[in-house]
């Protein structure tokens, strides 16, 4: 037995007898000392105190890492693009610049921004769309009118009265009948719309010529020989 258990002080027991506490059963009984704070205890005790928390509600908050995505330089691009894009939908006026060898009234133009309007065309689509169905329509007609010339052509030499072999010979009493009566006015409608091909127009010429041809013609301004007939007999017939 060791000196500290030597020392160790008794008890008796009742009905006789001693027992001995050891020191180890002292200490045990003994208030204990307290056991150093851990690292995680501290930690867990300052982050709750109330001037952490003040402390941390005032510091700044860290930045947000950067938005993985396009560099501004092509961003900057892209914004520069769409302002040069031109405007989309129907401007609040239609301004149509001339098509080339179309000549378009008023009444067209308006026509059209009126349908283009409807449409929701911008001012280029309509513009494009104008320069390119103009000219074609404009070459149809023509095309249209062509096609009629030549078909007054051919009724011209078919017909009976002033076709045939008596063609060209007609065709010299109507130049005279046109040159004595007809004014450069009339000349120039005949020619650019091509009504002096019609069969109609071309048998009045002929008649009205050969009227001339036997009868006495006096020039405006004199007065015809007895028993002759003046220019409007000739053409329209006697007067009541």
């Amino acid at each position: 037995m060791t000196e500290a258990a030597a020392a160790a002080p008794t008890t008796e027991l009742p009905g006789g007898g001693t027992s001995q506490i050891s020191g180890a059963s002292q200490a045990a009984a003994a208030p204990a000392e307290a056991a150093p704070q851990s690292a995680a205890a501290k930690l867990y005790e300052h982050a709750a105190s109330p001037d952490h928390q003040q402390q941390a509600s005032e510091s700044p908050a860290a930045p947000e890492p950067a938005a993985q995505g396009e560099p501004p330089e092509a961003a900057a691009e892209q914004g520069r693009a769409k302002e040069a894009e031109p405007p989309q939908g129907a401007p609040e006026k239609y301004e149509f610049k001339p098509v080339e060898g179309v000549k378009l009234s008023d009444a067209v133009r308006a026509k059209f921004s009126e349908v283009a309007r409807e449409l929701n065309l911008s001012q280029d689509a309509a513009q494009k769309m104008l320069s390119e169905v103009a000219p074609a329509i404009a070459r149809q007609q023509q095309a249209a009118i062509h096609a009629l010339n030549e078909q007054w052509v051919k009724e011209v030499r078919a017909d009976k009265e002033i076709g045939g072999d008596k063609l060209n010979a007609n065709l010299a009493i109507a130049k005279k009948a046109r040159d004595a009566f007809g004014t450069d006015g009339l000349r120039k409608l005949l020619n650019e719309s091509r009504l002096g091909n019609h069969p109609e127009v071309i048998r009045f010429f002929v008649r009205a010529g050969q009227a001339i041809s036997e009868d006495t013609f006096v020039p405006g301004g004199t007065k015809p020989p007895s028993g002759g007939k003046d220019a409007a007999t000739v053409l329209y017939g006697k007067s009541n």
